[in-house]
């Protein structure tokens, strides 16, 4: 930490002596060392290490962003004096201001210190539990990274905020092959703080396996039709992005572009429906704990039971409309499950999908999806009939989220969102 104390004092130096009326930065270290499984062969990369600075100038309500790399005492000078030229050059806004005080403190938390010999035993039993239980599998790449940063944050109001910590992060990519038809690749990616657990048992990497075993068997959907779908937790969270990201989201409120403008405290969607982003929540794996803006990262409620609680505002956004700041950036998305199993919803389905993946455009301001499903399912009868390609499924977000069944008791728990399933009804399916 002693190198971002240096840089620190470095910057906050040149700060005063250009005499900014505020002033806000941040500064990092970061580490990773990887390594990686390509085609079963095992490669351990190099070690790779980099600096970064982020520095946010105003005066008169004129600001300048800039940002760089070098943390010398020359490097520092000459950020600080392009920062200077941004600034002179930037039109006032009243919107453009730095968090308050937040006093001092040190965030300590992870796994700081790799144990590379754990990881590549890890890996290596990853390979081996896959082709010994999934003997369907005929590509595996596996790359595993330990990621160490160090983080200081300072700004002109008092702010110091510190943190420091390690985590491992897992990548997985597998493909299947029955009677000489390759699927496509698929994957998962998990985040993590220890090596105690087999890697198989993370995540949603067991679950995956066992989803790519059922594409041995196909089926064709040729008609279209509207009905239930079952949304996989990372689809899920694509949707959910979706809907934050329009209807919630800072700037389009201030823009009014939003569909649920002056909704606060209003049903929006089904009450079925909670969502909040909580990046101290027990299964978040080195969450965030300093904002963008230079706050400490607090739990926000978006949805409660479908009531809408807040918008997803930055400090900019905040002072622009009014709402309070959402003190939490870091994407932590934690939905809370319901009480029945994935069995049971899929049981329930009389005639529609399971989603595992979805590739579409940009969702539309409105709310409006349309995409191909990937390493789906068509259900009848309750029953997976069979793999399916080619399906399109197209419908408006909060329309979808207001015509959920079912929300399932399992999670999956990848390190950075707590994601259940969810049962769907009125999408529209349409097939080859």
């Amino acid at each position: 930490m002693k190198k971002l104390e240096n840089a620190a004092e470095l910057i906050n130096n040149c700060i005063r002596k250009n005499k900014v009326e505020k002033a806000a930065f941040t500064v990092t270290d970061v580490e990773v060392s990887s390594l990686e499984m390509d085609k079963g062969e095992i490669k351990l990369l190099k070690t790779i290490h980099s600096n970064e600075i982020f520095l946010t100038l105003i005066d008169s309500g004129k600001k300048g962003f800039v940002q760089g790399n070098d943390l010398t005492e020359e490097g520092v000078e000459g950020l600080v004096s392009s920062g200077m030229e941004a600034l002179a050059s930037a039109e006032a806004d009243d919107g453009n201001e730095i968090a308050e005080d937040e006093g001092f403190e040190l965030f300590e938390f992870g796994a700081y210190e790799p144990d590379n010999d754990k990881l590549l035993m890890r890996i290596l039993e990853l390979k081996n539990d896959i082709k010994k239980e999934y003997k369907f599998i005929n590509e595996i790449d596996v790359s595993a990274s330990h990621e160490r940063i160090k983080t200081i944050y300072n700004n002109t109001n008092g702010s110091d905020l510190r943190q420091r910590g390690g985590r491992y992060m897992i990548n997985l990519r597998v493909s299947a092959s029955f009677d000489g038809d390759n699927t496509n690749q698929t994957g998962e990616n998990v985040t993590i703080d220890n090596l105690d657990t087999p890697f198989i048992e993370l995540g949603m990497i067991r679950t995956m396996l066992e989803y790519l075993q059922k594409e041995a068997v196909k089926t064709e959907i040729t008609d279209n039709f509207t009905g239930k779908v079952l949304l996989t937790p990372a689809v899920l969270w694509n949707f959910i992005c979706g809907l934050i990201g329009n209807y919630a989201n800072g700037y389009s409120v201030r823009t009014k572009t939003s569909k649920w403008l002056d909704k606060i405290g209003e049903k929006v969607v089904s009450d079925k429906l909670t969502i909040t982003v909580d990046s101290n929540n027990k299964n978040i794996v080195f969450g965030e704990k300093i904002t963008y803006d230079g706050y400490r990262s607090e739990k926000v409620t978006f949805i409660d039971k479908g009531v809408l609680k807040s918008y997803d505002m930055d400090l900019y956004n905040s002072r622009k409309t009014g709402y309070p700041v959402s003190k939490n950036t870091g994407g932590s998305i934690v939905v809370e499950c319901g009480d029945i199993s994935v069995d049971d919803m899929i049981t329930s389905i009389d005639k529609g999908l399971i989603v595992g993946g979805f590739s579409g455009g940009e969702i539309g301001p409105s709310g409006e999806f349309s995409g191909v499903a990937k390493h789906s399912f068509y259900v009848e009868g309750g029953k997976i009939i069979g793999a399916v390609s080619e399906v399109m499924i197209n419908g408006i977000l909060d329309e979808m989220f207001n015509n959920i069944l079912e929300i399932s008791k399992e999670t999956t728990q990848n390190g950075w969102v707590v994601i259940p399933y969810m049962l769907v009804d009125k999408v529209a399916v349409t097939g080859k």
